[in-house]
This record gives structure tokens, sequence and C-alpha cells, in this order.
């Protein structure tokens, strides 16, 4: 677009140069005759433009819409981080929703459901917690309540990061979690848009609640 643009200011200094010269050489003087060279050459258009005017009209929006282009496709990957960031909070606090409807019973039944968090995208999943140990980590086996796909454009930084809500309260866990006990604060998701160095990190704190840094 700046190589292109380039070619159009110098093209246009040669026009200039061009029209000077014609104007030198008495083009404007009386006695000037056209011949069939120069016979409806007008340094001025039926519009009331000349040609450098509207040379230089081409060259301003040719760069305003280049200009335009570029920050459409950057607007648009930032769009897409700030949608799946909504996303991810969303089905965090789904989760804990649905974790408040349960009440915790003897028998296998569920307990709990949790986030289970991948580079391409999330999965919503229940635990039952007989099997589990207390650990209220994702497994394999766990049943999958709900699957999201990121956009192609972003990346989660996550290695099998997730967030279990155990009813009735609900209290959370995170992953780490040893004998029914959680062994941090809070949990840190990083999230970006594929190929770019700044990332975006969620924070998800003990009572279930995101934020975004």
């Amino acid at each position: 677009m700046v190589f292109c643009f380039d070619l159009i200011i110098k093209a246009v200094s040669r026009i200039m140069n061009i029209e000077l010269r014609m104007k030198k050489r008495g083009g404007n003087k009386r006695g000037f005759t056209p011949t069939p060279g120069t016979h409806g050459v007008s340094l001025r258009s039926k519009w009331g433009f000349t040609l450098i005017e509207v040379l230089v009209i081409i060259g301003i929006l040719t760069l305003f819409v280049g200009m335009s282009f570029t920050y459409s496709h950057i607007g648009g990957r930032q769009i897409a981080l700030f949608k799946e960031q909504a996303v991810i909070a969303d089905d965090v606090l789904y989760a804990k929703q649905l974790t408040q409807t349960l009440f915790r019973r003897d028998g296998g039944d569920e307990c709990g459901y949790g986030v289970h968090f991948r580079s391409e995208g999330l999965d919503i999943f229940s635990e039952d917690c007989s099997g589990v140990g207390d650990q209220y980590e994702f497994d394999e086996d766990d049943p999958i309540v709900r699957s999201y796909e990121l956009d192609p454009r972003v990346v989660l930084l996550a290695d099998k990061e997730s967030v279990f809500f155990l009813a009735p309260v609900p209290k959370v866990y995170f992953s780490g979690s040893e004998a029914g006990v959680s062994t941090t604060e809070s949990i840190n998701i990083d999230i970006k848009i594929r190929g770019e160095s700044e990332v975006s990190t969620l924070t998800i704190n003990m009572l279930g609640q995101v934020s975004v840094e």
C-alpha cells in the first residue's frame, strides 16, 4: 500500500514538471496553435479539476481504503478475542449455576460441575464424587455437558486446567486440588490472538468470579 502510494506521488511529480515545461514553452502565449498531438490537452478537466488534482484525490482515497482494510482486519481479531473472553466467563458462571441446583447425595449422584480448558476451547463436565477420591479434576471419562470451540483466530494457553464447583454451596476447586483441599486461591487462564505475542489473562477466584487483565 505504501509502495503504491509512493508511485502515485512520483507520477504526480512528473506530471507537474511536464505541465510546468509546457507553460514555459508558451502553451498559453499568443500564437500557440494546437497540433494533432496537443489538441484536446487541457490543464483542467470539464469538471473543473486538473489531472494533478484528480491523481492526488485517487492517491488519498487509495491510502484511506488501505488503512481502513488494515484496521478492520485488526479490529475483527480484537472483537473475536473479546467475544471469546465473554464466552469463557459465561460458561464458568453456567457451571456454577448448574451446581447450585444440585444437592450432594450418596449413591454416586452428581455432586457438581466444572469447566475444563484446552487450547482450542473448553468443556463443561459433571462429576460423580463417589469415585473421584475428592480430587475434583477433569477426567476423560467424565460426562461432557457442553463443549465449545474457540474462534480459530484465538487460542487458550491452557494445559489441562480446570475449575470445579462442589454442591451445594458451591465450593470451588482448581486443578491440583488434593484430598478435598484446594491448593490455590485462584487460577489464571491465558488467552491471545493466534500469532501475536500479547496475552490477556482471565483469573477465576475462589468465588467463581472471572476477571480479565
